[in-house]
């Protein structure tokens, strides 16, 4: 079966692997990660997906707060006036987009970064290493 998998071409003479070949050798991957993952971790919390994933949850807080900095200075250089060329306060402006851009990222980062933060904690502290 092999033999007859590589002998359909595209084009100039490359050997071409039909979707279902992908799928079959991409789940096979798959399957023996998670075995080997699961020989390499017998007992208890992965320590080092705990901390990556603190890690990631401080990156993401980090930009968070950022992006609730750039709010407040979005909105103290439309007070002062400063760099008009934004067009503060204007609809449809550079400076509304990047207002508006900066509060949902960081509204959205911070709270998530948080969670991941204190899920990686969690998992430390009660040895928990089975969570939804």
């Amino acid at each position: 079966m092999s033999g007859k998998l590589f002998q359909r071409s595209c084009g100039k003479g490359k050997p071409r692997i039909g979707a279902r070949e992908l799928v079959i050798s991409i789940s096979a991957l798959l399957r023996d990660f998670r075995f080997f993952e699961q020989l390499r971790y017998k007992d208890g919390v992965k320590p080092r997906h705990a901390a990556a994933l603190a890690l990631v949850g401080r990156y993401l807080m980090v930009l968070g707060a950022v992006c609730l900095v750039v709010v407040v200075l979005t909105h103290v250089f439309e007070r002062w006036r400063l760099f008009p060329w934004m067009g503060w306060g204007l609809r449809h402006s550079a400076g509304h987009y990047l207002d508006l851009c900066a509060a949902v990222l960081g509204l959205t980062s911070l709270p998530a970064g948080y969670s991941l933060w204190l899920r990686a904690k969690w998992e430390l502290r009660f040895n928990i290493s089975n969570w939804p």
